[in-house]
């Protein structure tokens, strides 16, 4: 495909009929959109949203259940997925257990560690801005 020629960029329009053309697919594709997510919105959300309005504790248990149901399914099929790419390396089982113990813990410390230079940067950022305060409040003539 050639984008240019003699200097000129042939994707671009040259007459005003063609990009005429090119708003006219553009609004289309966007009233296409906007009438799929209307009817989205009218046959899928709204009768869930008036059955989670009339119907609380229903929907509350439904939808909880189903979202544990979801990552248990996800953690089941991950670690499958992962023991079988393990073994079809040929690693022995006392390898792989020891694989799922250990990587918990490198995580739960990955996280901790996060948390806890997180802590440490918005208590310094937080003892930086209120001696700031503290010293315009000085400068500025205050008692």
């Amino acid at each position: 495909m050639k984008i240019q020629i003699n200097g000129q960029n042939t994707l671009e329009s040259r007459t005003v009929r063609s990009k005429v053309k090119e708003i006219a697919a553009i609004s289309l594709f966007t009233i296409i959109a906007a009438i799929a997510s209307i009817l989205l919105a009218d046959l899928i959300v709204f009768p869930l949203t008036h059955f989670a309005v009339k119907r609380v504790d229903i929907f509350n248990l439904v939808f909880k259940n189903l979202l544990l149901l979801i990552v248990f399914i996800i953690l089941c099929f991950s670690f499958i997925k992962k023991y079988r790419t393990l073994s079809d390396e040929g690693l022995t089982s006392k390898y792989i257990v020891l694989y799922f113990l250990k990587r918990p813990v490198h995580y739960g410390s990955l996280s901790l560690s996060f948390i806890l230079i997180s802590a440490l940067m918005i208590t310094v950022l937080y003892l930086l801005f209120s001696l700031n305060y503290y010293y315009l409040y000085k400068i500025s003539g205050g008692v």
